[in-house]
């Protein structure tokens, strides 16, 4: 059984395995400023992670998406599919996004 910490300096919500193994992260990287309901608005900040480990198990980790809750509010999962990732908030957010880079 594989097992190792992996300290990434934010508040993951949700990991996601693609098809290559890869790791996607739904993250908050200032869970302090996460409220849950203000009124009728959702607050908090947005991060997506890729990680992806190399034959010596050791992680590659990108940021793939950072936003202070401007484009979407308080992000809890990521999910890939080709080039296409959709990441989701504990809120009623999705958003659909082209990965460029990957």
């Amino acid at each position: 059984m594989f097992s190792q910490k992996i300290y990434m300096h934010t508040s993951v919500d949700n990991i996601n395995v693609d098809s290559k193994g890869d790791l996607w992260l739904g993250c908050q990287y200032l869970l302090h400023k996460f409220d849950l309901l203000t009124g009728d608005r959702w607050t908090g900040t947005t991060q997506v992670l890729w990680v992806r480990f190399d034959a010596e198990l050791n992680p590659e980790i990108r940021e793939v998406l950072a936003d202070d809750g401007t484009l979407l509010k308080g992000s809890s999962v990521a999910s890939v599919y080709g080039q296409k990732m959709l990441v989701g908030t504990v809120g009623n957010q999705m958003m659909m996004c082209d990965l460029l880079a990957f």
